[in-house]
């Protein structure tokens, strides 16, 4: 079972909120990833304008990112907690991880002094919380500006945090601020700096299990590839099937994991367009058919090619091949048995919204169709149907 099936939309939702809380501009993060208790539930608002004014600053796109004096409050009531249990129990967080091959792994902690510190730290977040020894207030921080690549191109984009004394943040506080800024006024905080209770910061903090704490470090344990298994990848990207079955005999492993994909889902993306060759007398290979394309996937799935398998950062097979629009790879993959509801970005979309059908949909921006592409995408649709394919949002 790969690892977008061994936890529950909820876990993913609550990983995913964790993981967007240390995501926040400006927002200290803290060392290491493996506590017991982490930030989480500070998902904070954004708006973006291209080209505005914040006071006397020079004309530049910038965008304003909203946090609460409770969020930012849970988060250095943390970092001392944290502080002060590496202090006591310095292996606190001793661990090893043990991978599999399913781009997955579990985490074994090895300090034997573990659930004494789990328990001081929680007992110290809450002590230091009441102690009222720490003060947070409202404020304006302007960073610098900062070069942003985004789909090919560079811009400058200077960020803005303003944190705001507020139990949430509304989408009416978020468009009044959002609103000053483009106006060029500058708001200043209002209020003096103030202390909370434990219970009001409560909701910002969450216990995490080894197996949660697993999900999110999983980048972090992706099994390295033997010079084997680099080149089976290098022989399916080439087409080179003959070598790739060769070095599964060998011992390559053909459920390997690069970047996320196997070497079935990077021959079903295999093109000449995307030949890089190993040596300088290397000349693209033809480029392929869709039956032909079908017949050496079916030569990879013989061999034991896990049609569903995919790690983080990566898509499946069926997803890829509705992706290049490929009806006939799309049957083919189904009829195979590939799972048509996979969500293929779990810790991005635990809703399951991000699943082929989805990419096939009317709204999903596969490039410019002309009627021909539109043909095929109803195709490709009808097909994930019947194969019981659903589409879920959250929005």
């Amino acid at each position: 079972m790969t690892y977008d099936r061994l936890f529950t939309p909820d876990e993913f939702r609550l990983v995913a909120g964790v993981d967007a809380s240390w995501d926040i501009p400006n927002v200290e993060r803290l060392q290491g990833r493996y506590e017991s208790v982490q930030l989480c539930n500070g998902k904070w608002r954004n708006a973006s304008v291209p080209r505005g004014r914040y006071g006397r600053l020079v004309s530049r796109p910038y965008e304003t990112n909203f946090l609460t004096t409770r969020f930012v409050y849970a988060s250095r009531v943390l970092a001392e907690a944290y502080a002060e249990t590496r202090h006591r129990y310095p292996d606190w967080l001793a661990h090893r991880s043990i991978p599999d091959r399913q781009g997955f792994h579990r985490i074994e902690f090895t300090s034997p002094s573990r659930a004494d510190a789990e328990r001081f730290c929680w007992q110290a977040v809450q002590e230091i919380a009441s102690s009222r020894r720490i003060e947070v207030a409202e404020q304006v921080e302007i960073g610098p500006d900062e070069h942003v690549s985004e789909f090919g191109t560079s811009r400058l984009l200077r960020q803005v945090l303003i944190v705001v004394d507020a139990p949430q943040i509304e989408r009416e506080l978020v468009d009044e601020l959002h609103h000053r800024v483009q106006r060029g006024e500058r708001w200043m905080p209002e209020t003096s700096p103030r202390s909370f209770e434990f219970a009001e910061i409560e909701p910002h903090l969450v216990p995490l299990d080894a197996r949660l704490l697993a999900l999110r470090n999983i980048q972090e344990a992706q099994l390295r590839l033997s010079p084997q298994d680099e080149e089976l990848f290098t022989a399916v990207e080439h087409l080179d099937l003959d070598r790739a079955v060769a070095l599964i005999a060998a011992g390559a492993n053909v459920n390997a994991l690069r970047d996320g994909e196997t070497p079935l889902n990077s021959l079903t993306d295999a093109s000449r367009l995307d030949f890089k060759p190993s040596a300088p007398s290397e000349t693209a290979p033809a480029e392929i058919s869709q039956p032909e394309r079908i017949e050496l996937l079916g030569r990879l799935l013989r061999l034991g090619a896990d049609i569903d398998l995919f790690g983080l950062d990566g898509i499946s097979p069926l997803a890829t091949a509705v992706l290049k629009q490929e009806g006939e790879v799309v049957e083919f993959l189904l009829a195979q048995g590939a799972d048509p509801n996979r969500n293929n970005y779990p810790l991005e979309h635990p809703e399951r919204n991000s699943t082929p059908l989805d990419y096939a949909s009317a709204d999903y921006d596969l490039s410019e169709r002309g009627s021909e592409e539109e043909c095929n995408l109803a195709r490709i649709r009808e097909a994930l149907k019947r194969a019981g394919a659903v589409i879920e949002r959250s929005d």
